[in-house]
């Protein structure tokens, strides 16, 4: 029997698509295991996977500085740490192939132990994405913006990151060298593998070339049979009102009642999610998580962090999207959602009178999605990508 480690970085979002691909592995003969992560093991156990004996080493605080666009999180001790991590882990459970999803130094780990390897991964995240990874709106770069053309502008971008992109890998780069193994660019070659399974809709987030090493089929959306009555119950009794689920993901600021206080929003109802109390509250039902398949019919918008999953989960379901971006990374998928008029944006550090009048303006308006029930039979496909690429 062969066996495949999936190893997810600690973030909801990405142990919820590798639990929804692994679900679509069509293999008997087969064993699957998780990276033991203790904020989501109930998620894999339930899912009928097993897990590491060992729980996974994450880099620390991460979402924390990649909201100032700082990536001190990156260094020779933190990846080094990593590193020795994942090397220990392979070594214990001696798999067969490692599919990870956005984890930097499992590459390392892989190609030093000769394990075959496969990366999920977004396709902003690659060296191959074919367009510009602008600023975040709030980088103190933009200020000189208003003084360049767009052309300028966009190849100053593309210098600057390529430089940051060097200069932030140089630990991993000392550790390829002292491992002897093969050496790497930039910290986006950390992210991938020799193949990449790209997540995302190619219409979307194109890429520049197209080879045997990247497979985009498109977003894999994490499905849950899980009823949650309560909940159902409170939608069921409070129809007479439009209702907005607020979903902030893993790695999203409390939008209420950070931004926005819940008494402002009386004549809706208002499914919040990411909450470490369960409870309903007048207009309110606070979730820690939510089966958005169960509710999706009868919610009218949705109001999230730009998080990639939320991003075409609410697509898919053919909804109306406010995204409220607080990391670089969500603001490279709202630059793109909102470039084609998918989604509107507010910003955290706006006045919240912005995003009360975003919110009336959507239920405002008439709009047909082109996106409905699209990504349907995605994961399957990977699935069957991954039996391939394991028999060679």
């Amino acid at each position: 029997m062969k066996k495949i480690l999936f190893i997810p970085f600690d973030l909801l979002a990405h142990y919820l698509r590798c639990l929804e691909i692994a679900k679509n592995i069509s293999a008997s003969d087969l064993e699957i295991v998780f990276l033991n992560s203790e904020r989501y093991f109930d998620f894999v156990s339930s899912n009928g996977f097993k897990k590491t004996k060992n729980q996974c080493v994450a880099y620390e605080r991460v979402i924390e500085n990649a909201g100032k666009f700082d990536f001190s999180w990156i260094n020779e001790k933190s990846v080094k740490k990593a590193v020795d991590f994942f090397i220990n882990i392979l070594e214990d459970e001696k798999p067969d192939m490692v599919i990870s999803d956005t984890y930097p130094g499992i590459n390392i780990a892989c190609s030093y132990l000769k394990i075959k390897h496969i990366s999920i991964v977004n396709a902003y995240a690659t060296n191959n994405y074919a367009l510009l990874r602008d600023v975040p709106h709030n980088h103190r770069a933009n200020r000189f913006r208003k003084y360049l053309t767009q052309e300028k502008w966009d190849r100053i971008v593309r210098i600057v990151e390529e430089i940051t992109l060097k200069r932030v890998h140089t630990p991993f780069k000392k550790i390829r060298k002292n491992l002897s193994i093969d050496l790497k660019e930039n910290l986006f070659d950390e992210f991938t593998s020799e193949l990449n399974l790209i997540v995302d809709d190619p219409e979307i987030f194109p890429l520049k070339n197209h080879d045997n090493s990247h497979v985009q089929s498109g977003p894999v959306l994490y499905t849950c049979k899980k009823d949650d009555n309560d909940l159902l119950n409170f939608l069921n009794k409070n129809s007479s009102k439009p209702s907005i689920f607020v979903s902030t993901g893993s790695s999203g600021k409390n939008i209420i009642p950070n931004i926005i206080k819940p008494e402002e929003l009386q004549d809706y109802n208002l499914i919040v999610t990411g909450c470490n109390e369960e409870y309903e509250n007048k207009n309110v039902f606070y979730k820690n998580f939510v089966n958005f398949d169960l509710i999706a019919e009868k919610i009218d918008l949705v109001i999230c962090h730009g998080g990639n999953g939320t991003m075409y989960q609410s697509l898919n379901a053919g909804k109306k999207i406010i995204a409220v971006p607080s990391i670089f990374e969500q603001e490279w998928n709202v630059q793109r959602f909102s470039g084609l008029n998918l989604c509107k944006v507010f910003y955290p550090d706006d006045n919240p009178l912005k995003l009360k009048k975003l919110i009336f303006e959507s239920f405002k308006e008439n709009t047909a999605s082109t996106y409905k029930d699209k990504y349907k039979k995605v994961s399957a496909k990977y699935g069957d990508v991954i039996i391939e690429y394991l028999s060679k």
